[in-house]
């Protein structure tokens, strides 16, 4: 599926590695295909993208969530071939001198992130973002990894991340409202 940005029809599309991944194909309480993205009370993750990065180096993550039911929390997010996940941006109270995120109860990860009932979470460039610390190896365009999100009173949410160029990212219209690029 090509997709090409709301803003202006005589842009180039989106390259095919950045096709969104909605509803099922996206995420899940457990495997991908049992999503119901009508039910009132999951969680849904939409879309969740990781930036091609060299393993020396930390990989940034973006995604959309959406709080269908009444008041959660993100308690931890676990992704494949990482050593630490960290949450980054408006929720995150960094220390200045070390750089650490001190917010949460686990100081240094952000975590938990609070989420309200009903609300849309977006985590995009240049705004909130998990930090993938650690990597086992090169992340290149084309692979994937799972994550699965943790939440304190729903079931695990697992999704497939699409790892992408850094780039690329910024034509994703899921992260952008209109006039926010």
């Amino acid at each position: 599926m090509t997709l090409r940005s709301r803003r202006s029809a005589h842009r180039s599309p989106v390259p095919a590695c950045v096709a969104l991944i909605l509803g099922a194909a996206a995420c899940g309480s457990g495997e991908a295909a049992d999503i119901d993205p009508t039910a009132a009370s999951d969680p849904v993750v939409l879309g969740v993208y990781v930036g091609a990065t060299p393993a020396r180096y930390d990989a940034p993550a973006y995604f959309v969530i959406d709080q269908r039911g009444g008041d959660d929390e993100i308690v931890e997010m676990s992704v494949e071939r990482v050593g630490r996940v960290s949450l980054m941006g408006a929720d995150a109270e960094m220390d200045v001198t070390t750089g650490e995120a001190t917010a949460g109860d686990d100081a240094g990860t952000g975590f938990p992130l609070a989420l309200a009932a009903g609300a849309r979470r977006v985590f995009a460039p240049g705004g909130d973002h998990v930090m993938l610390e650690g990597l086992a190896d090169d992340l290149a365009p084309g692979e994937t990894l799972q994550v699965t999100f943790e939440f304190a009173r729903h079931e695990p949410v697992v999704a497939e991340a699409e790892i992408v160029q850094l780039a690329d990212l910024l034509e994703v219209d899921m992260f952008w409202e209109d006039g926010d690029r």
